[in-house]
Parts: C-alpha cells; sequence; structure tokens
C-alpha cells in the first residue's frame, strides 16, 4: 500500500511543472530522499552529459540500470552470504550516470517515478538516527532489521560519526567544505547505512547524502578509508563537479583513492589502487583509468607537496571545468613541466624507480619499498611495471596529447588523450 501511495503521489506530482529555473524545464520529486531533479532543457543537457556514452538515453535502458544499482531486498538478501563482493568499491560513477539519465528533458516523469520507486523497494527502512558531534552529518541507520546483513550498533555509528567530522576538519582546512544541505540553518550531509553486495559506498553531486555498505562500517580499516573516498567526492562536488561527466573518473576516483592515503596513509589500501595501474601501463589515462590512476596523483603530491592537489581542482573550477588543463597549469607553475612533459616524467618514475641507480625523490614512489597489513590485508610493495619490447623512433606513433607519449609499442611512457 505504501508503494502505491508513493506512485499515485508522485504520478500526480509529474504533471505539475516548477518554473523558475535557470536550465531545466521542471523539477520532479523523488518521494524516495526528497530529491528535487532538475530536468535540463535539451541543450543543456546535451552540453553537460552528451558525450558520455555510458548515459542511457531509452527509459527501458535507464529503468534497467536503476534495478542493477538497486537490486530489491529480497535479492540482495539471497546474496549475501556471497563472501566476495563484486569489485566496484565505489558507486559514485554509476549512480552518477544514473542520475544524469533522469535529467535528461526526453525521459518521461513516469520512468523517474519508477526509478523513485525502484530505490525505495531497495533500501531498508532506517528508523534509527546519530548526529555527529559537529552536527554536519545526520547518520541513518537499523540495528534490528530483519536481514541481519543491514544491522550496525550504536558503537559502530559513533565511530563513523567521528571519523566524519575528522575528515570534514581536514578536507575543510586545506580544500573546501564537502558540498552540503542546510537544515535549519546547519550545514549537513546525511548518511545512509545498509548492507550492498557491489559497493563500499556512493554519493552523487545531485544528492544530499552519502550511502556506506553495513559490512564497510563494521570493518576498522574500511570504514576509515571509505568516509575518507566518499567525503572527498564531495569535496569535488564544491569545486563544481557534476556527477556524470565524461572522462573524469582518472581525476575524481583518482584524488579519491589519494584521499584515502591523505587521511589513513596508515592503512595503505590506496597502494593496491597503485598496483593495479603499475600493472596496466599501456591504459590511458584520461579515457581509460578511475581508481587505477591514483599513482598518478601520489606522484604529483610527492614532487609538488598535496597542496598540488588543491591547486588542481581550484584551477578546474577557475577554467571552466577542464581537467586536464588544470593539472597541466599547476605542473608548469610548481614544477615548469606543461602537462605532457610532468606525465612523460611520472610514466618513466614507473620504470625507473626499480632499477639499482634511480634517482631517490625524483624517479621514485615514497611507497616502493613498504609492505603493511591492515585489518589482515597486505598491502605492498609497488609492483614492477611489466615491460614489453618495441623500438622508438622518428616514426613511433604519438598521442594526440603531445610528442612525448607513445600508444603502441609502449616501453616507458603510458598514454593517454585529451579530455
Amino acid at each position: 500500500m505504501k508503494i502505491r501511495w508513493r506512485l499515485l503521489t508522485v504520478l500526480l506530482l509529474a504533471f505539475v511543472l516548477i518554473t523558475g529555473s535557470a536550465y531545466g524545464q521542471h523539477i520532479f520529486q523523488m518521494q524516495a530522499d526528497s530529491l528535487r531533479i532538475e530536468v535540463l532543457s535539451q541543450d543543456v543537457f546535451e552540453a553537460r552529459f552528451g558525450n558520455n556514452p555510458d548515459i542511457p538515453r531509452s527509459d527501458q535502458a535507464i529503468i534497467a540500470l536503476a534495478e542493477r544499482l538497486y537490486p530489491s531486498l529480497a535479492f540482495t538478501a539471497q546474496l549475501a552470504s556471497h563472501p566476495v563482493k563484486i569489485e566496484e568499491k565505489c558507486g559514485e560513477e554509476d549512480v552518477g550516470v544514473l542520475f544524469a539519465a533522469l535529467q535528461n528533458p526526453e525521459v518521461s516523469d513516469v520512468t523517474r517515478t519508477i526509478v523513485n520507486d525502484i530505490i525505495v523497494a531497495a533500501v531498508p527502512a532506517l528508523p534509527k538516527s546519530k548526529i555527529s558531534d559537529s552536527g554536519h552529518f545526520k547518520i541513518l541507520y537499523t540495528s534490528n532489521n530483519a536481514d541481519p546483513n543491514n544491522n550496525v550498533t550504536d558503537a559502530q555509528i559513533v565511530n563513523v560519526a567521528t571519523l566524519l567530522d575528522s575528515w570534514w576538519d581536514k578536507y575543510a582546512a586545506n580544500f573546501k567544505e564537502p558540498k552540503y544541505k542546510l537544515v535549519n540553518g546547519k550545514k549537513r550531509i546525511d548518511i545512509w547505512v545498509y548492507y550492498s553486495t557491489t559497493w563500499r559506498g556512493r554519493t552523487d553531486s545531485a544528492w544530499d547524502r552519502i550511502e556506506l555498505d553495513s559490512e564497510t562500517v563494521k570493518d576498522a580499516c574500511f570504514v576509515k578509508t571509505t568516509t575518507a573516498h566518499e567525503l572527498f567526492h564531495r569535496v569535488q562536488y564544491a569545486y563544481g563537479f557534476i556527477s556524470g561527466t565524461a572522462n573524469m573518473g582518472w581525476m575524481t576516483e583518482g584524488t579519491a583513492v589519494w584521499s584515502q592515503k591523505f587521511t589513513s596513509q596508515s592503512i595503505r589500501d590506496y597502494m593496491e589502487d597503485m598496483n593495479k595501474g603499475l600493472g596496466s601501463p599501456g591504459t590511458a589515462l584520461i579515457t581509460g583509468r578511475k581508481y587505477d590512476a591514483c599513482h598518478f596523483w601520489v606522484y604529483l603530491q610527492e614532487q609538488a607537496s598535496s597542496s598540488a592537489i588543491k591547486q588542481v581542482w581550484a584551477k578546474y573550477q577557475a577554467n571552466g571545468l577542464k581537467g586536464k588543463e588544470a593539472v597541466g597549469s599547476v605542473t608548469s607553475a610548481r614544477l615548469s613541466l606543461n602537462f605532457d612533459k610532468y606525465a612523460a616524467k611520472w610514466s618513466r618514475a614507473n620504470y625507473i624507480k626499480d632499477l639499482a641507480n634511480a634517482i631517490t625523490g625524483s624517479y621514485d614512489y615514497d611507497e616502493n619499498a613498504i609492505t603493511k597489513t591492515s585489518c589482515g590485508v597486505a598491502y605492498g610493495p609497488l609492483s614492477k611495471v611489466p615491460v614489453t619490447a618495441g623500438t622508438i623512433n622518428a616514426n613511433s606513433s604519438f598521442s594526440q596529447a603531445g610528442s612525448s607519449l607513445l600508444t603502441a609499442p609502449n616501453i616507458m611512457f603510458s598514454p593517454w588523450e585529451p579530455r
């Protein structure tokens, strides 16, 4: 009956156009979380998201994506006994694609209603709440759900609140305050805690919340790095990044993984993604990498300090949201290297770091010889980059980014494409 009532309510709302938006045709009110979705004009939608092929355009494809991202509670319970989670640790990009698709004026409000009800049906009741000491976070959770996988303890939630307050202060001091909503004049982000088989955490620039997996909340290590990772996405939103923007995973997920080092370096789980990146040197940086771009940002920090990451995001906001150009302006100012030259140096370092005569500090990583076990998982040392045979000469094929990078064969350089 509750679902039917919601469906009727939202269907009635779907026929109401709310005017006054600078970009949109109307506002669609999601009942699942009181989210107001701005349905954009066609021109604005295409300018913002038109170059992202991952954004579904048809009603059927959008509904199918929503069902994948928000499986029914019965299906989730059926998968609960599976011992290994699906690899996607952060769901920001996936939900970003879904909620970008819902802003398309060619999508029907009936489809938005169906997506709303899919979300309602997938999220368990979260009757308990905890407001963090700072007041910045309201955590919604359950401790007595019929599916025990959803349940967490009050002590675990207090720990989450303490961590989030700490990360807020650290980010506000070194970057910007995370994107928030105002509740009675207080800066606030909601946190939903429930069980997932596919992600540890996720958020979206259209949301006022972060979702955390209950199993992650119970893990003494992952709870630290996941909360830092997801909250850093909201810092990115404060610099103007919009979820669903094409070819930004190398920067958004790359710096979000880097934030795990910035906040909890001793855990070292960010090194897992560094090693994935080192193990695939032929992957294009801008169009091919996400988490596995972490070593690009770790190298920038170690060459130019963590404030360089802040400056990149500030330049991104100031230059019209252009990621590659933002990095290039910072490396030019701090290292006297344009984007191509800096990235070539980074790519060389990935190989040279393991040579006996490697120049420490210039072609090396601080992590190179580190091994750390955190919560029973061993991280490090850094992997050696696989070397393939080939010849570099005047006839070699270079990428469009400049004359310093080979697309193939790959001997010492990792390719990228311009944004």
